[in-house]
């Protein structure tokens, strides 16, 4: 059971992705036919009409425009209007899991006008689960969460790189019984996955057997290969410690990045991008 929803859901969920130009309809179907919770966030209205009339599970992350509320009331309207928008998008009258993102600290009426909107729209049936997405510091998140104990289900991101926040609050979920379900298991943070790389299938695949026997894993999807690798995932008989810091050593080298300076792929190219400005700062 994953935390206050009292149900059963699959171990990897898929994050939609835009693909490369005119494989948008190939990507939806598979992840249709993967029959799990598909994540609608990074593109709701292009999602959407390849979603209608499917009963597939979907979930969201609302958007981040929170921190700019200056008053309860008008916390309230972003949230409505934010779910509204998504609903449209995708033809539905409910969203079944919908996530509130911290990226840091909100102000008391920031937090208490999106509640309460959540709230009423969870009531009204527009919202099955309500959940926290942590997105910045730890401090942000728990001054968020800690006097507001109102989500079934918390997403937090968490791969060999970026664990502090699922290292800080999975014993908070775990007395609250709210579930955990963790992102980026194979994006490290530049935006791309460590599966550019050569020869890292079976070390992704180790990886995803040992969080989705934890907890659900939601694994950012752009292809029909990806998904298929995401479903098929097996623990790795190898020296699994040893092979994820080869990589992550690789992951932060802005010299092993060079390879993909001109890659075709904009967001392997943005990622090599991002390697070096990071070794820049």
């Amino acid at each position: 059971m994953l935390g206050r929803t009292n149900r059963k859901f699959p171990p990897i969920w898929l994050s939609l992705l835009v693909p490369e130009q005119g494989q948008t309809q190939t990507l939806v179907e598979a992840a249709l036919a993967a029959n799990t919770v598909m994540d609608i966030s990074s593109q709701p209205a292009l999602w959407g009409g390849f979603l209608r009339g499917t009963a597939a599970e979907l979930m969201a992350v609302a958007s981040t425009n929170l921190v700019n509320a200056t008053s309860h009331n008008h916390a309230a309207d972003m949230v409505q209007g934010d779910l509204i928008q998504l609903l449209s998008c995708i033809g539905r009258e409910y969203i079944d899991l919908y996530f509130l993102p911290i990226q840091r600290r909100l102000e008391e009426h920031q937090i208490s006008g999106a509640l309460e909107a959540l709230e009423m729209n969870k009531q009204e049936g527009l919202i099955r689960h309500l959940g926290l997405a942590g997105m910045g510091s730890v401090p942000a998140v728990l001054s968020t969460w800690q006097f507001h104990d109102a989500f079934d289900v918390i997403l937090l991101p968490r791969n060999p790189i970026e664990h502090d926040l699922f290292d800080a609050l999975q014993g908070l979920a775990a007395d609250r019984r709210v579930g955990v379900v963790t992102s980026r298991p194979l994006d490290w943070g530049l935006g791309a996955p460590f599966t550019v790389f050569p020869d890292s299938s079976d070390v992704a695949s180790g990886l995803l057997a040992r969080y989705s026997a934890q907890h659900p894993v939601l694994v950012g999807v752009r292809s029909m290969e990806q998904i298929g690798a995401a479903a098929t995932s097996l623990e790795f008989s190898g020296n699994l410690e040893q092979s994820v810091d080869e990589f992550k050593i690789k992951y932060q080298s802005p010299e092993a990045w060079e390879v993909f300076a001109d890659d075709p792929r904009p967001w392997v190219k943005r990622a090599a991008q991002r390697s070096k400005l990071e070794r820049v700062h």
